[in-house]
């Protein structure tokens, strides 16, 4: 597969190669735009949320430990039905009230599963 960007003038283009046992080409691209564009989707919002490349935490389990917190996290604050996520985690922190609110939205939804 040959992948190309355009970002301003610069043009880049890479040839990529995957094994697979898709045999038609359209399927094989939709699996691995699919497959990216989640990684891409989740990194994007742990970093916007918590600036997670930045984090320095690297003592033995502290980062895999950091990075499950923010997971569960970022979870929670997708769950709440308000503003963004980045501004959502910024009111939980300021305002207690809200913080219980995104909590309790958890709860509801963990028990009606």
């Amino acid at each position: 597969m040959r992948a190309q960007r355009i970002i301003g003038d610069d043009y880049f283009s890479e040839d990529r190669f995957y094994i697979a046992s898709i045999e038609e080409a359209r399927l094989v691209l939709h699996s691995v735009r699919t497959h990216w564009s989640v990684e891409n989707q989740l990194h994007w919002g742990l970093d916007i949320a918590f600036d997670e490349d930045r984090s320095r935490i690297r003592k033995r389990c502290g980062a895999e430990n950091m990075a499950v917190l923010r997971h569960i996290a970022l979870n929670v604050l997708q769950q709440a039905d308000s503003c963004k996520r980045s501004i959502k985690r910024l009111f939980a922190g300021w305002k207690n009230d809200y913080l219980l609110k995104v909590l309790t939205t958890l709860f509801r939804v963990s028990v009606k599963s």
